[in-house]
């Protein structure tokens, strides 16, 4: 009795590894997201994107991010660099890029003061999108709120 305990135990701790290892990582399948932030019709020069799901469940998905580069254009990084949102639908947000330093005018020599951005305070004019499985070009208008 003894000898088959033991290969019937490294069995079902071999096969409870195997399951509970294997593809539990609850990643949800994404698609690749790219796009152009504008403002009055020019590229938007920085800031950051928000992609997150709004599907129902208790778990949607991981939000995806994205940097907008100098040219205003983006692309979504969920789980890897570049590899899209998650399929579905979205709320999106914007974040300005950080307020630069800048010397205070009028002031003491070598005081700084931050400067803010010219995006600060803008919003997607569209905040609902969806992402398709095929992938999505989702160019994003911004507005003043």
């Amino acid at each position: 009795m003894k000898s088959t305990t033991i290969p019937t135990l490294l069995l079902f701790g071999g096969l409870a590894f195997v399951i509970g290892c294997g593809g539990g990582s609850g990643e949800k399948p994404t698609a690749s997201v790219t796009g152009k932030v504008t403002f009055n019709g020019e590229p938007v020069k920085g800031g950051s994107l928000n992609f997150a799901p709004a599907g129902g469940g208790a778990e949607p998905g991981k939000p995806g991010t994205a940097e907008i580069g100098e040219d205003g254009t983006y692309s979504v990084s969920t789980y890897g660099d570049g590899d899209g949102a998650v399929v579905g639908p979205h709320t999106v947000s914007y974040s300005a890029p950080s307020p630069e330093a800048a010397e205070a005018e009028g002031g003491d020599e070598g005081h700084v003061a931050a400067k803010p951005s010219e995006y600060d305070g803008l919003v997607p004019k569209e905040t609902k999108v969806t992402v398709e499985s095929g992938g999505s070009t989702i160019d994003v208008e911004l507005v003043k709120p």
